[in-house]
């Protein structure tokens, strides 16, 4: 008979942004027995940049309490309204 998984089923992603929002506010140690080993010679290449913004301290306490809300981080949310603004522009454009 096969091993079921403990706990909570690890939920399917739609896109690296969802999985990244989904890491930011959750344990690995909660879906430990479902993951599955990289193998070795595996690069890892970050082709991210950072980018700082600065925000008034009324805003930035609100964001905070929205990305709260989603169970986000404050950075985590910004990233994602970014990016959701980013590909309406881009959908206009064509």
């Amino acid at each position: 008979m096969p091993n079921k998984p403990q706990g909570k089923p690890l939920p399917a992603f739609e896109s690296s942004e969802q999985e990244a929002a989904f890491w930011d506010s959750h344990s690995v140690a909660d879906y430990w027995d479902q993951l599955e080993p990289v193998h070795e010679g595996v690069e890892v290449v970050r082709k991210k940049r950072l980018l700082s913004v600065r925000l008034a301290e009324q805003d930035m306490e609100a964001l905070r309490r929205v990305a709260g809300r989603y169970g986000l981080g404050a950075g985590t949310l910004a990233r994602v309204w970014i990016l959701e603004r980013l590909r309406r522009e881009k959908a206009q454009q064509l």
